[in-house]
């Protein structure tokens, strides 16, 4: 009688041409969900060896592009088997997703918080100023910064203020408060600050971690720009196998497709990369030119990065020094 011997994630079995199991020897469901036991190719399982030893005329089914012969794979068409095989792949599962997760997603969940804080902390401040403008309007317009304002306010009174401004009191345009109006003010401006100081914490975890991580981009990016790229390129393995052509687009796709769809637009020459004191300080014709060289440079620097290659940031920043003069 004709019979074979194969293994899943279950055990190694013998199947006859009946579809019966003559004989098995599972695997733990701990080992089959740890480590993968099924053998590839060219390999052989102790199990496997044993089963042969003990069955020298069945076949050994080995993985290969032809497939599993129906006839074996029919014994395992019962609920039991169909129950362990779906636990064990659901476990499997679980457990490659939360290895996928590499550091730098910690990175670009850090900085798009960051971005988030950004843009609700400049709601919060302009209801603030709003508010405080009917007590010290002349104040309000005094001081530009946002977290400079708020600090301010919650460290000196409006008379105090009033004098740094040198305007006098009798004169000021604002509404007196009274002593409940002004506490709700100032619980209101110690939440904003505390954001503030949030906001701080999140972009030193962003920098220890990209220090780690891509201490090239981190070094020619500086931690703004450098969490940004990863965020937009969605990680470092995706920045890493870009061309610096896509790189100095990053951040400017809206005015890339609106070039595609309509050429009376002229193309984006820089996206976030932009803000980098390398771009920002050559003249305005020159401005393509230094985002081209900087994003060739930090293509260059991603790829080191991934692939776990030593400091080269101090090199390649030398490089853009000598092109383009000293810009940090």
């Amino acid at each position: 009688m004709k019979s074979w011997i194969y293994c899943n994630a279950l055990g190694c079995f013998v199947i006859d041409e009946n579809k019966k199991i003559i004989n098995s020897l599972p695997f733990s469901e701990e080992a089959a969900v740890q480590d993968p036991v099924l053998p590839e190719a060219g390999k052989t399982l102790d199990a496997q060896m044993h089963l042969q030893k003990k069955y020298p005329s069945a076949e050994l089914i080995v993985p290969s592009d032809e497939g599993v012969p129906l006839v074996v794979l029919a014994a395992f068409n019962d609920k039991k088997f169909l129950e362990k095989l779906r636990v064990i792949a659901l476990k499997r599962t679980k457990q490659k997703i939360a290895q996928s997760v590499r550091r730098d997603a910690l990175i670009v969940q850090a900085i798009n918080e960051v971005d988030e804080l950004d843009t609700v902390m400049n709601m919060l401040v302009k209801r603030l100023r709003e508010w405080y403008g009917l007590h010290n309007p002349e104040f309000e317009h005094a001081i530009d910064d946002h977290q400079r304002f708020v600090q301010t306010i919650m460290d000196d009174d409006r008379t105090s203020l009033l004098k740094k401004i040198k305007v006098d009191e009798r004169y000021a345009m604002g509404a007196p408060f009274a002593k409940e109006d002004i506490e709700a003010l100032m619980r209101c401006a110690k939440k904003i600050a505390s954001l503030y100081e949030l906001r701080a914490d999140l972009i030193s975890y962003v920098e220890n971690v990209m220090e780690k991580e891509c201490p090239n981009v981190l070094e020619m990016c500086g931690t703004s720009i450098g969490a940004k790229l990863l965020s937009i390129a969605g990680g470092l393995e995706r920045l890493s196998r870009m061309p610096a052509s896509t790189i100095q687009l990053l951040g400017a796709e809206k005015a890339l497709f609106r070039h595609l769809r309509n050429r009376s637009y002229l193309p984006p020459k820089y996206g976030v990369i932009i803000q980098h004191p390398l771009v920002a300080k050559v003249k305005k014709n020159d401005k393509g030119k230094a985002a081209r060289a900087l994003a060739d440079k930090i293509a260059i620097a991603a790829k080191v990065d991934f692939f776990k290659g030593k400091k080269i940031a101090p090199d390649l920043k030398k490089q853009l020094v000598d092109r383009f003069g000293e810009y940090s």
